[in-house]
C-alpha cells in the first residue's frame, strides 16, 4: 500500500513539474559540469570551458542554460514576506489609478473591436454613429448635416446599432464591458 500511494505522490509531481525529464538530466549535467570544473580551477568556469567540458559549441552552452533555467511561480497576491509595507503583484498591476489591468486590456480589445465594426457600417449609417456619439450631435444636427428628418435619422441609428450588434454579437461578451457593481 505505502508504494501506491508514494507512486501515486511521484506521478503527481511530475504531472505539476514545469520541467521535463530531458530538462532535469540537461540541468544535472550542467550543474555537475559547473561544479566540477569549480572544483579543479578554484574559480567560476568561463563559458568557453564548461562548452568544452560538456564537448558542446558554445551557441548550444547557451541554448542548454536557457533551457534549464529556473522558473518561479509566484501568487500575484503574495507580498513577498512578512513586510507589510510591500505591495503585491496584484497592487502593483492594478496601479495608482485603481483601474483593474485585465478589464482595461478587454476594454482596449472592445473599442478595437467596435472600431472595424464601425469602419464596415454603409456609409451614411457610419457617418450618423461617428456625429452621434462621437461628436456629440443630436439628431436634428445631423438631419441638417445629412438633409433629412430627425425622424429618419434615428432610423438610421437604429439600423447601425443593429447592425453593430449583430457584428460583434460573437466576439464581445456584455459581461466584459460591464462595470462591476461597487
Amino acid at each position: 500500500m505505502e508504494y501506491r500511494i508514494r507512486g501515486a505522490m511521484m506521478d503527481a509531481l511530475r504531472q505539476n513539474d514545469a520541467f521535463t525529464r530531458y530538462r532535469r538530466q540537461a540541468a544535472r549535467r550542467l550543474d555537475a559540469a559547473n561544479a566540477s570544473l569549480r572544483q579543479e580551477l578554484q574559480r567560476a568556469p568561463t563559458p568557453d570551458e564548461l562548452a568544452a567540458r560538456l564537448e558542446i559549441d558554445l551557441a548550444a552552452l547557451w541554448s542548454l542554460q536557457e533551457k534549464v533555467q529556473s522558473l518561479s511561480f509566484v501568487s500575484i497576491f503574495d507580498t513577498g514576506g512578512g513586510d507589510e509595507d510591500r505591495r503585491s503583484l496584484a497592487d502593483v498591476l492594478v496601479g495608482s489609478d485603481g483601474q483593474d489591468p485585465v478589464r482595461a486590456l478587454l476594454g482596449d480589445d472592445a473599442r478595437a473591436l467596435l472600431k472595424a465594426a464601425i469602419r464596415e457600417l454603409p456609409e451614411r449609417r457610419r457617418q450618423c454613429v461617428v456625429m452621434y456619439y462621437g461628436r456629440g450631435l443630436n439628431l436634428a444636427e445631423i438631419a441638417q448635416v445629412l438633409e433629412v428628418t430627425p425622424s429618419r435619422v434615428s432610423q438610421i441609428l437604429t439600423a447601425a446599432r443593429a447592425e453593430l450588434r449583430e457584428m460583434l454579437q460573437d466576439q464581445v461578451e456584455l459581461a466584459d464591458l460591464e462595470e462591476p457593481a461597487p
